[in-house]
Order: C-alpha cells, then sequence, then structure tokens
C-alpha cells in the first residue's frame, strides 16, 4: 500500500472545511398556477416539502397567478 505524505494529508484536512462552508442552502422555484383551460388562478396556496427533512414551505400566487414576493 502507497502512503500519503504528511503535508499532503495535513492540507487536506486543513482545506477540508472551506469546502464544507461553500455549499449554499438556498433555492428557488418559479411558475404558475393554471387551471385546465390555462387561465392562472389568483391567491393559489402553494406549498413545498422537502421530504428528507419534512420542511414546509407554504405562500400563495399574486393576481398573476405567480409569486413575485
Amino acid at each position: 500500500m502507497r502512503k500519503v505524505p504528511t503535508s499532503l494529508l495535513l492540507l487536506f484536512l486543513v482545506l477540508s472545511p472551506h469546502a464544507v462552508r461553500a455549499q449554499s442552502t438556498n433555492a428557488s422555484i418559479t411558475g404558475r398556477v393554471t387551471d385546465p383551460s390555462k387561465a392562472t388562478i389568483a391567491e393559489a396556496k402553494v406549498a413545498a416539502v422537502d421530504l428528507g427533512t419534512n420542511f414546509r414551505y407554504e405562500t400563495s400566487t399574486n393576481g398573476a397567478g405567480g409569486r413575485d414576493r
């Protein structure tokens, strides 16, 4: 088995936390809520759920069937 140089291992350990902090938790969802005739639905309630954490975000659409808040 090949040995990893100590300096390379130390460099990896020092830089690892920086890579973890670079991850982002921001996201966005866009779209319009429409009925079967393609007309937009104002004040429709919309929910997004993260199935991994069960975190739920709820909002409602604007007058154009979208969300601009």
